[in-house]
């Protein structure tokens, strides 16, 4: 395999990142920013290695594989990261996992594409796992029954605009405790009006 690079960023002018002073500049917010060592993936609220693809040609940068309907984006294969680009026919609840097993390796799920479920109308509920450090700009938008997000990571450093405009105006967001500061500020940023909990 050839130098690796990385994804190109598909939020441009309309994405808006918030860090603080603990984080990563700006300059360092990609899809294959520092990771941690592998974990063992024995978190079930995050549905960590459920399920396998069958495509034994997806192991390149930019190849996509399908696990449990759910398309992923291969990053990095150095770091052994992977984008969450969608699940077409998504039911009421989601969890964006922790880790994804690929032809029997175990990538971590670090962002969430550009408009990966825009306009759903079947989610009612979304998990995002550990490991999601970035969410595209209208990921979420206009999915009008959404009511709980539930973000499990305490890595996110990017949101991009209109991430969840248009979900349910009684919309919650469940939150890392010591995050809560600075994540409310990020949504509100990104354009979002709603309620932002602790979990």
């Amino acid at each position: 395999m050839g130098e690796e690079t990385d994804i190109p960023n598909d939020e441009t002018e309309d994405e808006t990142d918030i860090t603080d002073g603990d984080d990563e500049s700006e300059d360092d917010i990609d899809d294959t920013e520092n990771v941690d060592e592998p974990e063992d993936g024995s978190d079930s609220d995050d549905a960590s290695d459920s399920g396998e693809n069958d495509d034994s040609n997806v192991s390149e940068i930019g190849d996509e594989a399908t696990v449990d309907g759910a398309t992923y984006q291969i990053t990095s294969t150095e770091k052994l990261t992977v984008k969450y680009m969608g699940y077409e026919d998504a039911a009421a609840g989601v969890k964006i996992p922790a880790t994804v097993k690929i032809n029997g390796t175990k990538y971590k799920v670090t962002a969430i594409a550009a408009g990966a479920f825009k306009g759903n109308k079947n989610i009612t509920s979304v998990t995002i796992g550990k490991n999601v450090k970035k969410v595209g700009k209208n990921a979420f938008k206009n999915c009008k029954n959404l009511k709980t997000v539930k973000i499990k990571s305490e890595k996110l450093t990017s949101v991009g605009k209109n991430v969840f405009k248009g979900i349910s105006s009684n919309a919650k967001i469940k939150v890392p405790s010591e995050k809560l500061s600075k994540y409310k500020k990020m949504f509100k940023a990104s354009g979002f009006a709603g309620k932002v909990k602790s979990l």
